[in-house]
């Protein structure tokens, strides 16, 4: 399915520990592309510590994995608040977003078509964080 890399779990418990995997992911320029931009509320304000979700397009975000995950950057980062980039194979995807707090995703990026070595700047909207 274009060549979709899926990353393994990153921690696991053991006798009720928390013991982290951490993954460290290559990327080859020539066959991905770059999508990257700020996460904004209605008001095109930017929002941190949103989830950003990829998935292949026309995927049920319900039953299917995640290609590719990040999170908005939050205030106390250096980078600029609500920025994200993920690195994805050529394709199609469909983006999602997800407030702390939220149980469900919402879809902000819908039929994204991307190019291999392309650099796509896409920001997204996302609904306010849950109370």
């Amino acid at each position: 399915r274009h060549g979709v890399r899926r990353q393994r779990q990153m921690c696991i418990r053991d006798s009720g520990r928390v013991v982290f995997n951490p993954v460290i992911r290559a990327i080859n320029r020539a066959t991905t592309a770059l999508v990257m931009g700020t996460v904004v509320n209605a008001d095109l304000v930017p929002l941190g510590d949103v989830e950003v979700t990829a998935f292949l397009a026309n995927d049920d975000p319900a039953v299917a994995l995640p290609v590719a995950t990040t999170y908005a950057t939050p205030a106390a980062m250096e980078m600029p608040l609500g920025s994200y980039a993920l690195a994805l194979d050529a394709g199609s995807y469909d983006l999602y977003v997800r407030p702390m707090g939220a149980a469900d995703r919402t879809l902000a990026a819908p039929g994204l078509s991307l190019a291999a070595g392309a650099i796509v700047n896409q920001d997204l909207e996302s609904p306010p964080p849950a109370p």
